[in-house]
């Protein structure tokens, strides 16, 4: 596995109380980000989010599914009406292109990333 991705549900429960497992996650380097991930918590307001992004930014990155990607992957898995939207069918084409896994408290992409076998660890 190269990493885990977390999805923004992750990071706004961990900045109104500490998510043990994503401190565990941070420390190891196993953290990855994601553009949209990082577009999301840009249009938050928690506090010291210049400085959260900033070190956000310095994670490495999961190859970004482009739109065609999203489109394929999305039809083959069956992606369609498991109530999960576009950036998280993004987010899961992302994972699958890097190898990575999925850390998400939506209950939806979850169930979705589990469903496809890239599911949190």
């Amino acid at each position: 596995m190269s990493g885990v991705l977390v999805d923004t549900s992750v990071w706004i429960n961990h900045f109104r109380k500490s998510d043990p497992k994503l401190v565990e996650l941070l420390h190891s380097g196993m953290v990855r980000r994601h553009p949209m991930i990082e577009g999301e918590l840009s249009l938050g307001n928690f506090k010291n989010k210049g400085a959260f992004l900033t070190e956000y930014s310095q994670l490495l990155e999961v190859p970004t599914a482009n739109h065609q990607e999203a489109m394929i992957f999305s039809e083959r898995n069956s992606l369609a009406g498991h109530g999960i939207g576009w950036i998280d069918a993004h987010l899961l084409a992302s994972c699958a292109l890097g190898s990575a896994r999925l850390y998400s408290a939506d209950i939806s992409l979850s169930k979705a990333a589990e469903k496809i076998g890239i599911g949190e660890i």
